[in-house]
Parts: C-alpha cells; sequence; structure tokens
C-alpha cells in the first residue's frame, strides 16, 4: 500500500455535528494538527440544516442558546450584532436575546468559526473504513486518503427517497426541489413537523404560491410555540446514572413536568433546562436498544458514542416496522407510545372501540379518534391526520 496520510483523529462530514467537534478538538488539543476533517460538500460547516440560502427560513432555538461554546453563552450574539442588516433576512427585527434568526447565518456563523480554529476540511466522498493494524483506512472510490487511529462518524441522517414520479419532490432540501409547481396547484406535504413549516414558508413567501397546501402526518401534532416571556427552571436536573434507559430519562422529563405544572410553570422551561445536561444522556456507557454506532476507537475497536434509533412499534404483539407504519392502526400506536402502563391489548381495545382510522387514510376522514388527556401540557395530541393551511 503506498503511502497516505497518518491523523490522529478523522472526522468524516463538516456538517454543523462534526465541525462542532473539530472546534472543540482544536481547543483541548491546542491546534488542528492531527485532525482530519472530511466532508463532501464544497463548503464545511452548515450541512444540511443550516445550509438553505432561503433567509425565511429561521432558528427554531432563540438566539441566546446557539453559541458554539457553552463557557461564552454571548458569542454566536456579538458575532451576529457586527453582521450587516442585510444578513438578518425580512422576518427578522434585529439581533437579540430571544430573536429567532435565519438559519443561513447561523451556517455562516460556522464557517467564520471554523476558519476562526484554523481548520481546513477536505473535500472528499468516502465510500469505506477499514481495520488495518492499529489503524483505520479511510478509502474514496479512487482508494485510500487517509489513516486514523480514531474515526467518528458524523454523516448525519440519509436524505428521503427521491422517487422515479415527477409530481414527488422526495427531498425538499434538494436544489431546485421546489421549482416548477404551478402557483395555483394544491400541494401535499407529508409530515407536520419544522420541516413542514419551512416548505410551506418557501412556498408562500418565497415562491408566491397560491394554490391549497395540506400538510398530513402519522399523528396530526403541529410544532409547539416557544414561550414570548420564557421563565427560567430553577431546578437543578440530576440525571439517571450511564446505562439507563431512555425510557428512565423519559420518566424523570415527565415528573418534572409535573412537578412545573404544580409551581404554575409550563413545561418549556424544563426542556430548556435540560439542554445543558444532554451530553450526558449520549455517554458511552448507556446501550439502549436500536444503538447504532457513531464513534470507533481504534485502539480498542469499540464504540465511543453512541446515536439513538427509534425502535419498531408494536401493537396487538404485531411488529410494524417505520417502512410500513401507515398500515397500523393509528390510535392503537398512539396510546401504547403515550401512554405508558397499558397493554398492547387494552391499548388496541379502546382504539377499536373509538373507530380508530388507518394512518394512510387522509382522502375519506372518518370518526377520529379521541385524544387521550393531556399529561401535564406535556404534549397536546390533534384528533385530525391531514390539517389543510390556508
Amino acid at each position: 500500500m503506498p503511502s497516505i496520510p497518518e491523523h490522529d483523529i478523522a472526522i468524516l462530514g463538516a456538517g454543523f455535528s462534526g465541525s462542532l467537534l473539530a472546534i472543540h478538538l482544536t481547543q483541548r488539543r491546542g491546534g488542528a494538527d492531527g485532525l482530519l476533517l472530511v466532508e463532501r460538500a464544497a463548503i464545511a460547516g452548515p450541512g444540511t440544516a443550516y445550509g438553505t440560502r432561503d433567509p425565511i427560513h429561521l432558528l427554531n432555538v432563540p438566539a441566546r442558546g446557539m453559541s458554539a461554546f457553552p463557557d461564552a453563552p454571548a458569542h454566536f450574539l456579538d458575532w451576529a450584532r457586527e453582521q450587516p442588516p442585510s444578513a438578518l433576512g425580512p422576518l427578522s427585527d434585529g439581533v437579540a436575546p430571544d430573536a429567532f434568526l435565519p438559519r443561513a447565518l447561523y451556517g455562516a456563523y460556522l464557517r467564520t468559526t471554523l476558519a476562526e480554529a484554523g481548520i481546513t476540511h477536505r473535500r472528499a466522498e468516502v465510500s469505506g473504513v477499514t481495520r488495518d493494524g492499529d489503524a483505520w483506512v479511510i478509502a474514496t472510490e479512487a482508494g485510500p486518503i487517509a489513516r486514523a487511529r480514531t474515526v467518528v462518524l458524523a454523516t448525519g441522517n440519509p436524505p428521503p427517497a427521491r422517487g422515479g414520479d415527477a409530481h414527488l419532490r422526495g427531498d425538499p432540501w434538494a436544489p431546485g426541489a421546489l421549482d416548477g409547481i404551478p402557483p395555483d396547484a394544491p400541494v401535499l406535504l407529508v409530515g407536520t413537523g419544522l420541516t413542514m413549516v419551512d416548505t410551506l414558508l418557501s412556498l408562500r413567501l418565497t415562491l408566491g404560491h397560491r394554490g391549497p397546501i395540506h400538510a398530513i402526518s402519522r399523528h396530526g401534532w403541529l410544532p409547539l410555540a416557544h414561550l414570548p416571556q420564557p421563565r427560567p427552571w430553577p431546578h437543578a436536573f440530576t440525571l439517571p446514572e450511564p446505562g439507563a434507559s431512555p425510557r428512565a430519562v423519559l420518566r424523570l422529563l415527565r415528573a418534572e413536568a409535573a412537578r412545573a405544572a404544580a409551581e404554575g410553570v409550563p413545561w418549556q422551561p424544563v426542556i430548556d433546562a435540560l439542554r445543558p445536561a444532554t451530553r450526558r444522556c449520549g455517554a458511552p456507557g448507556r446501550r439502549p436498544s436500536g444503538r447504532a454506532s457513531c464513534a470507533i476507537s481504534a485502539r480498542s475497536g469499540t464504540c465511543i458514542g453512541t446515536a439513538w434509533r427509534r425502535p419498531p412499534r408494536r401493537c396487538c404483539g404485531k411488529r410494524w416496522p417505520m417502512a410500513s407504519c401507515a398500515s397500523a392502526p393509528r390510535g392503537c400506536s398512539a396510546m401504547i407510545r403515550r401512554r405508558r402502563g397499558r397493554s398492547p391489548a387494552s391499548g388496541c381495545a379502546a382504539a377499536r372501540r373509538q373507530r380508530c382510522r388507518s394512518r394512510a387514510s387522509c382522502s375519506a376522514p372518518g370518526p377520529a379518534a379521541a385524544p387521550p388527556p393531556a399529561r401535564n401540557g406535556w404534549k397536546r395530541r390533534r384528533s385530525v391526520s391531514c390539517a389543510p393551511t390556508a
């Protein structure tokens, strides 16, 4: 094998996670020597999350919580105040701690922070990582490009399948994905999360779409808004010990939400207070079902980080993989998922009594399932799965 560069750490993927990891490793190591950052795109930093060019796509966290450095919480705010007003976009009223600034602006912030740390990325599309002695060999289709003792996989989520139908736009983040849609044509958005909100804003405000827009999802929930004047949660979190399951963390959050409700505080400050402790939730000692490796150490060949996958749902003893969940009764799995303590059989029986519709049903609405009682305002459940947007 010809001689190839040697590195201590190689990070594959230079989106938000890979870029921030590179920045903090550089700070901790006193420089970027021995660090390799690989990204197939021409620009490192923004990734898919902050790579949008539409200025009406905003951050979903106030600016005060978006610093790249926990010990300098105003770092992003100070940087944003130095930018020209045109960079703030048409929906921004200025730079303030509670402002929701454009995601494109945050992508520029990540690029600037990478450059200030002295980090440059190597543009390549990695096709494989193989073990060779005490290191890992990183290769593209053209052959090996580097060796590293530790490899971090920060490749993000794969894009949705695009499909072969001209009327199907599978990846809303692909360049030109929304181009060519007639302005009066009806549009169906599959999913009611934040990507739906971004797509809706692009259609209405950027492209001038006038036709009806419908949004459908398996559960029918719409994103919940931030509080206009958030109150800090004064109590500190004590997370379960490493090795505890995600269910144990969820029980803690529910208990804190109940505690907040008893004190007259909404649940949102509870989630905000959890942010400083979220790194412990993915600590290497945790071994939940459905774990996926995201970092491999060459010394031991073991995982040094984890990512979470949602396990398949079960309903009446049947297994519903994510790929076929449109065939599962909607209310049945919703009850099992949201109301812990009920057996699958009793949950499904209740769902049948409420005559829940199939998740795939949208064109002919039938009687909707009655929503389960809200648990201290933790999550409000919508009783419809097809929500038209004017």
